[in-house]
């Protein structure tokens, strides 16, 4: 199976590219693809992983359902012997926010599907406020919880490897890995994202 993205985060392109092709099948075994889950032998998942997931509000929650679960015993080794303690944290917000997607995309990114602006519209699908809601983000359940306000805005439509990708990063930063660069930075990432449409269209 090849993924048309290159992750940015190190937790996916050094320590496990694996882990990322393994949230991939996971989000593809809950998804309605027939036809991909046979081309990739994948089994669909009961239909109680995303159930689960959803009514999962708070992060402690979502550790205890059955798609976390499947998802978690299904990394890589290198991730369950990755000693950093906003590892299973991570990972609990990509299984909450990839549940609530319905259809994927492999075009573009999660903050440029956030500033797109419609034809004949003059304002982003998700306003500025609610964007740097996002940005403000000051922990793990604000962080996760804001995520599944914007999905709901987009339709629960996204590039899952983006999103996946962000994710990671996220945490990355959040726990003393900022890049010292700027524009490496997830936050400077996203801005110059979301507002690709609205330059190109002013």
């Amino acid at each position: 199976m090849t993924l048309n993205y290159k992750p940015k985060s190190q937790l996916f392109k050094t320590v496990s590219w694996d882990a990322f092709q393994t949230v991939f099948r996971w989000w593809l075994a809950m998804s309605d693809d027939e036809a991909t889950q046979a081309e990739l032998s994948i089994r669909p998942a009961p239909t109680v992983f995303r159930a689960q997931l959803k009514h999962a509000s708070r992060l402690d929650d979502v550790y205890l359902t059955q798609g976390f679960s499947a998802l978690w015993q299904a990394l890589p080794a290198e991730i369950h012997s990755y000693k950093k303690d906003w590892v299973m944290p991570c990972f609990a917000v990509i299984a909450k926010s990839l549940s609530t997607v319905r259809s994927h995309h492999e075009c573009g990114t999660f903050a440029r599907d956030l500033g797109h602006v419609e034809e004949g519209a003059d304002k982003p699908v998700v306003s500025e406020l609610r964007f740097q809601n996002l940005q403000a983000a000051k922990n793990e359940q604000e962080f996760v919880t804001q995520l599944s306000r914007l999905l709901a805005q987009l339709n629960n439509k996204t590039n899952i490897l983006s999103l996946a990708d962000d994710i990671a990063c996220w945490f990355e930063e959040h726990n003393y890995q900022a890049p010292r660069r700027a524009d490496k930075r997830i936050a400077v990432r996203w801005a110059m994202d979301y507002y690709k449409d609205v330059a190109n269209k002013a």
